[in-house]
């Protein structure tokens, strides 16, 4: 398969996938919107059930009080008999504080509270039917607390007649300490962490919080509460007709008299919000977090996938990488050992008698087995740097020394390309730290690379400068110069820039790697310049010592 058709395999691949995601995404997204507007439901069903629940209770409370004084015989020691009769049973023995029988004009079974008195005239007596205005049975006084409701004398009579009031004055601090409290925890959990906001308060003034789960949180419930119930609601007596203790007084009021009563509405009210602010805000912020949670899923899921193909290409090309080194390699070091074998042979079989060519043979011999040992030594370099063994000794070195050493050591190979060496150095090079081996391999390669690419051209040309902060050491040939494509990646391992005409050059794309490298490790880095048909410019870039 060609190198495009990888190309184009990997790119439908990577959109393939990149579409599996996308869709999966909508679906999370369409199924997470759906799931919220149950889970809205679900929480708001369930918290008016609990609204209710506690309105509920706190009403059967209530009723229970009013049926322990169903039967109150006029005077104090009734009251007193069926106070103590009902603290005997009641689950809240503190919440009534006192009771009485009262009339419109005054209290039938004692004193009357100070509250009360002056507020007796709502207490209206007599037959329903005369009375001016709406006709109450039940009573509340949302301020006190307290509750109100008409007993009637002989119910034969039509219309009805009302005797006289039960009146019950309730203890707001304990209503406030003790039975709200239990009551919210009992249906919205613990008053930390379960997730509701419970307050109570008067529907005639709503800023008199008569309780609150959480402090100085009313200014939240007025902006808006998600569910909401009506308290101190009273039994309605008229259409109480079951039999037993859970009737009231257990008498009626007759059905033609109903249109003439009017039953007082809870007076005070139960507010739930969720803590979050509301039901709304929280199954968002929930949605939300699920959103975060599975998009972050799904970016980890897509980054692993992309890695996983980079790392699955890099794979791919550095085992083609590989194997183009050990061929060009192969390559290499066929041609010098095919050389060293012929010339070997000859001279053992007694081919050459003539002392001048067999010192030829000997000048090829040692030309080749230099070539071998070039070769052997980058791949040990590349082994070296890629394993992070051999740290290099930096140490004070003088720059012109070093490209003369190199120079002469590379002097076989340049005579052997006809290509001369013109070097120079300013006198005032100051010395820099570094690995003068390594070094020295460095401008070994530059010049190697010049040999084969250059030959039978211009004089290269080698020098070392001063500039700024740093110290520059060139190598500049007249050659044919590198593709302005390659440059970018002529550094890159194993990388074979593409030939020029009338020079495919074999070599295994190690040279300018280790270059680089070697300059990196230096802290220093490797510049190059160049134009098809003119000639290639590098520029080792040292930091002074």
């Amino acid at each position: 398969m060609t190198r495009w058709k990888e190309a184009a395999a990997w790119w439908i691949a990577l959109s393939v996938l990149a579409v599996l995601i996308a869709g999966i995404a909508v679906l999370q997204y369409r199924s997470l919107g759906q799931l919220g507007e149950a889970e809205r439901t679900r929480l708001r069903a369930g918290m008016q059930s609990a609204t209710n629940g506690f309105a509920r209770e706190l009403d059967r409370e209530l009723s229970r009080l009013f049926a322990a004084f169903g039967r109150v015989d006029v005077g104090r020691s009734g009251i007193e008999e069926s106070m103590r009769r009902w603290k005997a049973t009641a689950a809240y023995p503190r919440l009534l504080k006192s009771a009485s029988i009262a009339t419109s004009t005054e209290c039938l079974s004692g004193p009357c509270p100070e509250w009360l008195q002056g507020r007796t005239g709502d207490l209206q007596v007599g037959e329903l039917a005369k009375s001016s205005g709406p006709a109450h049975t039940e009573l509340v006084f949302d301020d006190v607390p307290a509750l109100a409701i008409a007993r009637f004398g002989d119910l034969s009579k039509s219309p009805p007649v009302v005797s006289d009031w039960v009146v019950l004055e309730l203890d707001r601090g304990v209503l406030a300490r003790t039975v709200l409290p239990e009551l919210a925890r009992r249906w919205f959990g613990s008053d930390d962490g379960s997730g509701f906001q419970v307050a109570v308060v008067r529907d005639a003034q709503p800023n008199d919080v008569i309780y609150e789960s959480k402090p100085n949180s009313l200014k939240s419930f007025l902006e808006g509460a998600d569910s909401s119930a009506s308290l101190l609601r009273l039994p309605d007596v008229s259409n109480d007709a079951s039999p037993g203790p859970e009737r009231f007084f257990r008498r009626e009021v007759p059905s033609h008299a109903a249109s003439a009563t009017k039953r007082a509405a809870g007076e005070w009210r139960l507010l739930v919000r969720h803590e979050a602010g509301s039901l709304d805000a929280a199954v968002a912020g929930a949605r939300l977090r699920n959103l975060v949670m599975n998009g972050s899923s799904l970016l980890l899921l897509s980054v692993t996938i992309a890695v996983l193909l980079v790392i699955t290409r890099r794979a791919q090309s550095l085992a083609g990488a590989q194997l183009e080194f050990v061929a060009g390699v192969s390559h290499e070091l066929k041609t010098p050992l095919s050389v060293i074998r012929s010339a070997g042979y000859n001279l053992s079989r007694g081919v050459i008698t003539d002392w001048a060519k067999a010192r030829e043979y000997g000048d090829a011999v040692r030309t080749e087995a230099r070539g071998l040992t070039e070769i052997i030594d980058r791949a040990m370099y590349y082994a070296a740097f890629q394993s992070g063994s051999g740290p290099m000794v930096r140490e004070p070195v003088q720059l012109p020394r070093i490209i003369e050493a190199a120079i002469a050591e590379c002097a076989p190979t340049l005579d052997q390309a006809r290509l001369e060496v013109r070097f120079r150095a300013e006198e005032d090079v100051p010395a820099v730290r570094a690995d003068a081996a390594a070094i020295q391999h460095c401008i070994q390669n530059l010049l190697s690379n010049a040999a084969k690419y250059a030959a039978h051209s211009a004089p290269v040309s080698i020098g070392v400068a001063r500039c700024d902060r740093d110290v520059q050491l060139w190598v500049e040939d007249h050659g044919p110069g590198i593709h302005p494509d390659d440059l970018p990646k002529i550094f890159r391992s194993f990388y074979r820039g593409r030939p020029i005409q009338g020079h495919a050059v074999q070599g295994v794309g190690l040279g300018l790697m280790l270059v680089d490298r070697t300059m990196r490790a230096h802290q220093g880095r490797v510049s190059v310049a160049s134009r098809l048909g003119e000639g290639t410019r590098f520029v080792l870039h040292f930091p002074a010592a």
